[in-house]
């Protein structure tokens, strides 16, 4: 009698260790993956909304530098009573250039530090 009641505790004991097992690798942890996934798709969506914002922000900046450009060059012509696309002295196509190029780096290098 005693044997029995050992081996059916034995089994007993075996029953629950494989349920608990079993309860591990069936509910918990793929409940634990799924939760992993989830947080790990968040990041992703907020990482991608970061990077399109910084994209969307760098298209502003070079729009704005070149217009900029543009905006000097036709001021400089109103300013000598000439029309819109007249001819600059090389001097000041120069400065303009500079300043747009400057503009221009500005961009990417606040683009770049906000992808960092």
């Amino acid at each position: 009698m005693l044997d029995k009641a050992v081996k059916l505790a034995a089994i007993l004991a075996l029953l629950m260790a494989g349920a608990g097992v079993a309860h591990y690798y069936f509910v918990y942890l793929p409940a634990v993956q799924e939760k992993q996934r989830a947080v790990a798709a968040v990041e992703q969506r907020k990482r991608d909304m970061e990077i399109s914002q910084v994209k969307s922000k760098f298209n502003i900046c070079t729009i704005t530098a070149k217009n900029d450009y543009n905006g000097n060059w036709d001021d400089y012509c109103e300013s000598r009573k000439l029309k819109k696309d007249c001819p600059l002295p090389q001097q000041v196509l120069d400065q303009f250039s500079r300043i747009r190029e400057n503009a221009l780096r500005h961009c990417e290098v606040e683009a770049k530090v906000n992808l960092d």
